[in-house]
């Protein structure tokens, strides 16, 4: 990880000196396409002709740079995102080591399962159920599917589940940010 970390601190010097490159060519274009713009206001070819012709050129090798330099960019994205989901999202020392839901150590809780249903008024057999039995009782839970593209303990949401899910992310964002 120390190698990825270092590669894509390189990749990102190399998208800083290309931005950089890729934006001078664009104001090269720009100022290029002002002259063509003025020669042709003020004679055109004839007037003009090979200092036109020379600005035209000008802008379209400059056009061409900054193409070939965006495409080199969107390389660069795409050899540092591929690097970025190599890296693992690494624990805070803090919490406790276990291999599985067994071993886990429950730290701390809030709330009180027992108390939600009498202060909503519902009636005594209420039983509560997992997020996820709930979701698939919607059929917005896609376990298997999860599983298929990206390995144990993921899931694929889908319709109102999927809506919902990214509501209640925007809320806490807009919220805590």
């Amino acid at each position: 990880t120390t190698s990825a970390a270092e590669r894509i601190a390189s990749l990102n010097d190399d998208r800083v000196r290309l931005i950089q490159a890729k934006d001078g060519a664009l104001s090269i274009r720009k100022e290029q396409s002002a002259v063509v713009g003025q020669l042709m206001r003020d004679g055109g070819e004839e007037k003009h002709g090979d200092a036109l012709a020379e600005a035209k050129r000008l802008s379209g090798e400059a056009a061409e740079e900054a193409s070939a330099l965006e495409a080199k960019l969107d390389e660069i994205q795409g050899d540092v995102e591929a690097l970025l989901a190599s890296l693992p999202n690494l624990l805070d020392d803090r919490v406790p080591d276990g291999n599985d839901d067994a071993e886990n150590e429950e730290v701390e809780r809030w709330g009180d399962v027992d108390a939600l249903p009498k202060e909503l008024g519902w009636t005594d057999d209420f039983e509560p159920r997992w997020h996820d039995d709930v979701a698939s009782a919607l059929n917005g839970w896609k376990a298997e599917a999860a599983v298929s593209m990206s390995g144990a303990r993921f899931v694929a949401l889908s319709g109102p589940v999927a809506r919902l899910e990214r509501a209640v992310s925007a809320y806490f964002l807009d919220l805590h940010t």
